[in-house]
């Protein structure tokens, strides 16, 4: 099962995470909430390697970067249909469309 670990922060912060994350594909997206100085980075991690996934993001964030105050993390199950934060409200997973 597929786990999304999102985190976000201040620019400058999120992209040291990134760096010492050393992360594969995933990309830094500035601009979150319509402030050019926030980021946001995702990773999606099997539920089997989410815990060690995030001792080690805590790690990095209270003892080498010491930028642990600045981040905020949300984590979600994938396996679940549920809009994405920032998805449009209005949309709703569970509509039918009849003819």
């Amino acid at each position: 099962m597929k786990i999304e670990i999102a985190i976000e922060g201040p620019c400058e912060a999120v992209r040291a995470l990134h760096r010492k994350l050393a992360c594969g594909s995933e990309e830094v997206e500035q601009g979150v909430d319509k402030d050019p100085q926030r980021a946001k980075l995702i990773l999606v991690e099997e539920d089997e390697r989410v815990n060690q996934v995030l001792i080690r993001i805590s790690e990095i964030a209270e003892r080498e970067l010491r930028i642990a105050e600045s981040l905020e993390f949300r984590v979600r199950n994938l396996a679940y249909s549920e809009p994405s934060p920032g998805a449009n409200p209005s949309e709703n997973p569970f509509s039918l469309f009849l003819a």
